[in-house]
């Protein structure tokens, strides 16, 4: 899932056992790589929470149900998705 973790993890071919091996050393003895993965990682977190994914159901809810759509909705709907 690449395009979810941005710049906060080392991408690998998963059929590729030299390439997992390779990622797997890194991570385990490069400290400042660990450290930069971590950070990145928590800020790209902190862009999901439950309350904007509540915000957003009641937005298609209400656009399904055909009922008026107020301004956050609209903003919501409209936005690109959070990958």
């Amino acid at each position: 899932m690449p395009a979810q973790a941005g710049d906060a993890a080392l991408i690998f071919d998963p059929d590729d056992h030299d390439a997992i091996a390779d990622v797997l050393y890194r991570i385990w003895t490069d400290e400042e790589l660990r450290r930069v993965l971590i950070q990145k990682g928590n800020d790209n977190v902190a862009r999901f929470s439950w309350e904007r994914t509540a915000r957003m159901f009641r937005a298609h809810y209400s656009r399904i149900a055909g009922q008026r759509l107020n301004e956050e909705d609209s903003a919501l709907l409209q936005a690109p998705p959070l990958l």
